[in-house]
């Protein structure tokens, strides 16, 4: 015997949908959470990578450091400039000093404050 139906009325393909609508969203929780688990493995590399680059820079800059402090020093530098650059200290009368000169006003100059505006007869463009 068959089931009676109203007419408009689906009994199965309601039911067919909703079923459908489950199953698909069921997977985009699946593909999301796989999407998840993929990004949080790609940042934990990355993660990694800087870490150890970080360290690196950081061997880098101590190691820099040394060798600036070391080569800072007057006994490195003066050989090297007599050898390598041909230096020497300057004979005498090869410096000349300049006496420093202070400008100093007698007054200091009134504070005039600023117009905001230009007068109308001051053109910026000149066509």
């Amino acid at each position: 015997m068959k089931p009676v139906t109203l007419p408009g009325e689906d009994p199965g393909g309601l039911k067919l949908v909703q079923w459908m609508g489950l199953i698909g969203l069921i997977a985009l929780f699946g593909i999301i959470y796989v999407w998840q688990q993929v990004q949080t493995r790609d940042l934990k590399r990355d993660i990694l990578w800087l870490e150890a680059r970080k360290g690196k820079l950081t061997e880098d800059n101590t190691r820099l450091s040394l060798q600036v402090a070391r080569l800072s020093k007057s006994d490195v530098i003066q050989p090297l400039a007599y050898d390598l650059l041909q230096l020497d200290y300057p004979a005498i009368g090869q410096i000349v000093v300049v006496p420093d000169r202070e400008v100093v006003a007698e007054r200091p100059s009134p504070v005039v404050p600023a117009k905001a505006a230009l007068p109308s007869s001051a053109r910026l463009v000149p066509w």
